[in-house]
């Protein structure tokens, strides 16, 4: 673990929405919002990338469950290797920021493998992990983790740029060097932990 300040630092709120969950499922909505720093109170549509991506295989019941991004709306879609240099061009060596980063990099890495480029090489934060060391034992996803923060946000089907912008936010609120309004724990060694993790950024 290492200590960074919120000054300065150029961070990619990043996200996914594939056909499923497997190996041999394929990216079909990637967003990423930049920030210059964690003190930014709007996000710029200048600093965002976002694209739907036409992928080779369908998305599964279960997936569409989640989205709602059918084939039909893809058809017309660019593929992955066609916006991969454009999106490798926004990224560029930020520090990227992703919750349960390992499902999204692993699959743009794939992507990229597919599409003969190298595999991502910038800094990732896992914002999941963050989250679950501030708010033990409580559920942390995205649906949840703003109501745990005071955040305005209702989640309805999952889309990847209005995840990647309410993640900004979260990750923004949880580096406060102090928050507002949450019961961490009577657990004063959990509470103890909580707040030496409120400006940690995990390796």
């Amino acid at each position: 673990m290492k200590l960074m300040s919120n000054k300065n630092v150029n961070l990619i709120f990043l996200d996914v929405e594939t056909t499923g969950l497997s190996s041999k499922d394929e990216i079909i909505e990637i967003a990423c919002v930049r920030v210059h720093d964690l003190h930014f109170t709007t996000i710029n549509p200048a600093e965002t990338f976002h694209t739907y991506v036409k992928p080779t295989v369908e998305s599964g019941e279960a997936a569409l469950k989640v989205h709602g991004i059918t084939t039909e709306f893809l058809k017309d879609k660019p593929e992955f290797a066609s916006i991969c240099d454009s999106f490798l061009e926004f990224i560029s060596d930020s520090v990227i920021i992703a919750h349960n980063a390992q499902f999204d990099i692993s699959f743009i890495n794939r992507a990229l493998a597919k599409s003969d480029r190298p595999a991502l090489t910038n800094r990732i934060i896992d914002s999941l992990t963050v989250a679950r060391r501030i708010f033990v034992g409580q559920a942390v996803g995205l649906d949840r983790l703003p109501k745990l923060l005071g955040i305005e946000f209702k989640r309805g089907l999952h889309s990847a740029l209005e995840d990647a912008m309410i993640l900004a936010k979260v990750y923004a609120a949880m580096m406060k060097p102090q928050l507002q309004g949450i019961n961490f724990s009577e657990n004063q060694e959990k509470s103890t932990r909580v707040y030496q993790m409120r400006q940690t950024i995990i390796e």
